[in-house]
């Protein structure tokens, strides 16, 4: 979504980029099949959307993370590509977070082989948006959007954080 996925041993195409920094618009696509397409690629990650003129305060987590493919074959290896990370927008008055508090849209992870000589690639990152309109205020972000491990790992996506001052017509 917001990063390239990875690439696996057994083919050179990629998942691509697709869809804007800010506002993200997109969930997360899912992973690639395997070479038998029995074997499917994990679910993308999901898009939040919040938008008040007041306050947010996470305590917790805001996830939007692609997942791990579920199939499994021999040797407990999956086949299928991770999915990639989804959206998280958030438009608000003013924005904080609790210590331990993250947004993460992360790419879920391929697989690799124990050998490492074959395996799925990983998803790529999603996209984290933030626009805060009180522009007097001093925020501090933490956020992950890395892409997936995988035979090739996804790549990261992207994060835009906007201050912004609303006008009154």
């Amino acid at each position: 979504y917001g990063g390239a996925g990875g690439q696996s041993s057994s083919t050179d195409t990629v998942g691509a980029v697709y869809g804007t920094p800010a506002p993200p618009l997109y969930a997360g696509s899912g992973g690639g099949s395997g070479t038998n397409a029995e074997y499917d690629g994990g679910r993308g990650g999901g898009l939040v959307w919040i938008e008040t003129t007041g306050a947010v305060y996470v305590a917790g987590m805001i996830t939007a993370n692609g997942m791990r493919p579920s199939t499994e074959i021999a040797g407990g290896c999956t086949n299928g590509g991770g999915g990639s990370g989804g959206g998280i927008y958030i438009n608000c008055g003013s924005f904080s977070q609790s210590t331990g508090s993250w947004l993460k849209a992360n790419g879920g992870s391929g697989n690799s082989f124990s050998s490492g000589a074959s395996g799925s690639g990983g998803g790529g990152g999603g996209r984290i948006a933030l626009v805060i309109t009180d522009t007097t205020q001093s925020v501090q972000v933490y956020f992950q959007y890395q892409g997936g491990d995988g035979y090739e790992d996804g790549q990261a996506g992207t994060e835009s954080i906007a201050l912004m001052r609303r006008l009154k017509i």
